[in-house]
């Protein structure tokens, strides 16, 4: 072996990274290790204008949505025809005929709160009458406190809930029972009448019984009228007893 080598070719150097130099084939495997060295790239999330996008670098944001909106049609049928089985089972179990008694009996409770508040503020008696025949009811402001209706008197009629009418009371409510019955009746227009006075009070103890179903004694609705206060509470009968409704 030669001074230069094995066969007597000078060494190739090349400077390396500190300044130093060393054998050429040394630096050039260095670099293909380096070359052949996996690199890795983190995608972070980012948040964009309400879209959720990954960046794969600092400098590049793929234009791409992370993923698709709305439904598809095969989801929407799904959800109607799981809405069409739950209305059928649920509609058959509705009972219209006691909703409209309720709402007919929430018509009678506000009319009489409002004879009564129009009474006190001003000052002169209201009449409520009952014509039972044409399932309405009639408010009078009697202005000069006659008992009946006169030139300048406000009058107001107020028909029933479609389909309800009144009925003759299952069971007697606090003594009283009958279609519409007052303690001390008193006749208006040929028409059975209460008066709210000008100090709150109701000129009776009355009772007015509706129903949208006659023959389903649960669907009957009653208000009930105290004469000393005026108030007007309103009931419903379960079958077997008057329960206090909540209006």
């Amino acid at each position: 072996m030669g001074p230069d080598g094995p066969e007597g070719a000078p060494e190739q150097y090349a400077g390396g990274e500190s300044g130093k130099r060393e054998p050429l084939a040394a630096a050039q495997d260095r670099r293909r290790v380096r070359l052949a060295t996996p690199t890795v790239t983190l995608a972070l999330p980012v948040r964009l204008i309400g879209v959720d996008v990954l960046t794969r670098s600092p400098w590049q944001v793929p234009m791409q949505m992370s993923r698709r909106n709305g439904f598809s049609m095969i989801e929407l049928l799904c959800t109607l025809v799981i809405m069409a089985i739950i209305m059928g089972v649920a509609v058959p179990r509705m009972d219209l005929s006691r909703m409209r008694g309720d709402a007919a009996l929430r018509q009678l409770t506000m009319l009489c709160i409002q004879a009564q508040r129009t009474a006190l503020t001003k000052q002169h008696n209201v009449i409520l009458s009952v014509d039972q025949s044409n399932a309405r009811v009639r408010l009078i402001e009697d202005r000069n406190n006659s008992g009946a209706f006169d030139a300048g008197d406000r009058m107001v009629w107020m028909t029933l809930e479609s389909g309800v009418q009144f009925i003759a009371a299952p069971a007697p409510l606090d003594g009283i029972s009958g279609t519409v019955s007052f303690v001390k009746p008193k006749l208006i227009d040929s028409y059975q009448s209460v008066i709210f006075r000008r100090n709150g009070a109701a000129s009776s103890d009355g009772l007015i019984v509706v129903s949208a179903k006659s023959s389903d004694a649960r669907a009957a609705r009653a208000l009930f009228i105290t004469q000393s206060t005026g108030r007007a509470d309103g009931y419903n009968y379960s079958g077997a007893a008057w329960i206090r409704a909540g209006i």
